[in-house]
């Protein structure tokens, strides 16, 4: 269907690079799929509550979008019309369509007085996503507890702080570099916990590894969730000073929840020698089951680097007394060939202590 001819098309292809020719391949093609289905957001959505494969209207829908970018601003109206699962699944569509014109149009979403509060959660999410957000967006996350004023104004503006982190992590370092140094200026300044939970899984979402001081400073905090929160947010930040500051931290703590925390962050980490053996003089006495269990677990990792700590296993295993806790310890203390023979010969899975002996 295409008007030159194919001396005209080679000669084309010859001139130009061949990823772009097979992007204007790809366009044409695509533009003519509208045309022949007569593919308009009007059209679609006219039929989209009668119609059984949904999914076809909607990825026709965002392609229409790629190729006419303006039409986006129509779907504001649409999303405020329809049910909860027609309008979630327009804001993908806008999402996926990746324009300008989609990002402008979730943020008049996130700002309209008739958007639902769900639908404004949602458009936040979606402007996470873009692969190229703008600088329009970036000052509009930011200012965005000013466009709102409703008793939903918490809950948008944390959701606009997780999205800010989420930017962070994907643009180019030199660009990040405001939104990572607000995002320690904020959560040096506040004194509300619950704003400090938000700003550190902000942190988490942009990369916990630029923030560690601004962290460790949390780890002492007096909420117990701010504390257990900044330390899952070293997970994976490997560095000597952090896991003993963490085991301190671990020794100092009186809350169970936070000391399981602090042994699954340090299992996220390289192994440690003085650690496990801290761990293995403890673990013994730990009244509180889940703490154990983490200690345990730290214990089954570091086991084949430190091979002294089995006999320490094979010790728990006679005094554990939580399912949970033991079906962590049999597979590390017992080849296969074992494990069969102990499931086979032991018949109170409760009382392991009795199977050992026999």
């Amino acid at each position: 269907k295409e008007d030159r001819n194919i001396k005209d098309i080679l000669e084309g292809f010859k001139k130009k690079k061949k990823i772009q020719f097979w992007k204007q391949i790809q366009y044409k093609s695509d533009e003519l799929y509208i045309q022949e289905n007569d593919i308009s957001v009007e059209n679609i959505l006219n039929n989209i509550s009668t119609t059984n494969n949904t999914q076809k209207l909607y990825d026709d829908l965002e392609l229409f979008l790629k190729l006419n970018p303006k039409e986006a601003y129509k779907l504001k109206k649409y999303i405020n019309m329809y049910s909860d699962d027609i309008a979630m699944n327009l804001i993908n569509v806008l999402e996926m369509a990746e324009t300008i014109e989609a990002q402008e149009t979730l943020m008049q979403i996130v700002d309209s007085e008739q958007s639902s509060h769900m639908n404004k959660i949602r458009a936040i999410i979606a402007l996470s996503d873009f692969k190229n957000p703008s600088d329009k967006l970036i000052d509009f996350l930011w200012d965005i507890q000013e466009h709102i004023s409703d008793n939903t104004k918490n809950d948008i503006q944390n959701t606009a702080l997780l999205a800010l982190g989420i930017i962070s992590s994907k643009i180019d370092p030199d660009l990040s570099i405001d939104i990572d140094n607000r995002l320690r200026d904020k959560l040096a300044s506040t004194e509300d916990d619950s704003e400090k939970k938000v700003l550190l899984l902000a942190m988490q979402n942009s990369g916990s590894n630029k923030f560690r001081r601004s962290i460790l400073k949390q780890i002492d905090s007096r909420n117990a969730r701010v504390r257990k929160i900044a330390i899952s947010s070293l997970e994976g930040v490997d560095d000597e000073k952090i896991k003993n500051i963490l085991f301190q931290k671990f020794n100092e703590e009186d809350n169970p929840i936070v000391k399981s925390t602090i042994i699954k962050t340090l299992q996220t980490l390289s192994p440690s020698k003085k650690i496990a053996h801290q761990i293995s003089q403890n673990v013994l006495e730990e009244q509180d089951s889940s703490v154990r269990k983490e200690m345990i677990k730290y214990l089954v990792k570091v086991k084949d680097i430190y091979p002294q700590y089995f006999s320490v296993l094979k010790q728990l295993l006679t005094k554990e007394t939580v399912k949970s806790n033991i079906k962590i310890i049999i597979p590390s203390c017992f080849n296969l060939f074992t494990l069969r023979t102990f499931k086979f010969s032991c018949k109170n899975k409760y009382e392991p202590s009795i199977c050992l002996r026999s």
